[in-house]
């Protein structure tokens, strides 16, 4: 007698198993890859931000501008954009010279404007005494789900031909010591604007990025790890 063929197919327990598992794998891996969204997200716009400064340099390099006053305020509100000023050469030669006009120093009977006096950009434009152009299309301006903030005390960035001129109030690298200006970028996901959570250099965070620029505006990204409690260079 021929024995009859049993019944292909997946056993009730056999199918509660395969569900049961998918469960299990979907709890750690969806977390992870929302986790690594987030994550490159930020990461694009430090990328971006640090090719945007470069561009700059590299517009003053060629001698398109003399100077480029980078505000360096990164806000996340729409009505906000990050203000980009340029000095032309002809005002940068002017603002050199010997016994240039009496706007370049106030009218105080210098023979050297203020410009050439400080050796540094101002901390905020205008100024009546220089002759500053904002640029109305080539502005830097974060995107949706990054918010950012200028570490130390101040967020401008002079960007000038071999660094020969200083920026505002520069601080040193909470990483090196060495001083520069320096942004934190980071997730809207787990930072606030203010308080305990803001977005900071010391708010214990994951999603944190930093963009170092030193004096010869070599820019540097560091990404904090959370396990290990420090910065590690990028």
């Amino acid at each position: 007698m021929c024995k009859k063929d049993r019944p292909k197919g997946f056993s009730l327990v056999e199918l509660l198993l395969v569900i049961l598992l998918i469960g299990i794998t979907s709890a750690i891996a969806v977390p992870n890859i929302n986790d690594w969204i987030i994550d490159r997200k930020v990461k694009k716009e430090v990328i971006e931000l640090a090719a945007y400064i470069n561009q700059k340099k590299e517009e003053v390099n060629q001698r398109k501008y003399s100077l480029i006053f980078f505000d360096g305020n990164l806000k996340l509100s729409q009505t906000h954009k990050n203000k980009t000023w340029f000095m032309t050469n002809e005002e940068f030669a002017i603002q050199m010279s010997n016994n240039p006009p009496g706007r370049t120093n106030n009218n105080n009977g210098s023979n050297k404007s203020g410009l050439r006096l400080s050796g540094s950009c101002p901390c905020g434009l205008p100024r009546k005494e220089q002759i500053w152009h904002q640029s109305t299309t080539e502005r830097f301006t974060l995107k949706a789900g990054v918010r950012g903030a200028a570490g130390g005390n101040n967020f401008s960035l002079c960007i000038s031909r071999n660094g020969k001129m200083n920026s505002c109030g520069v601080d040193p690298n909470p990483v090196t010591g060495v001083r520069a200006r320096y942004y934190i970028l980071c997730s809207v996901k787990n930072t606030e604007e203010n308080g305990s959570n803001r977005c900071d250099y010391n708010t214990k965070k994951k999603h944190r990025y930093m963009l170092s620029v030193d004096r010869g505006l070599n820019t540097t990204i560091y990404k904090y790890n959370l396990k290990k409690d420090r910065w590690i260079l990028q």
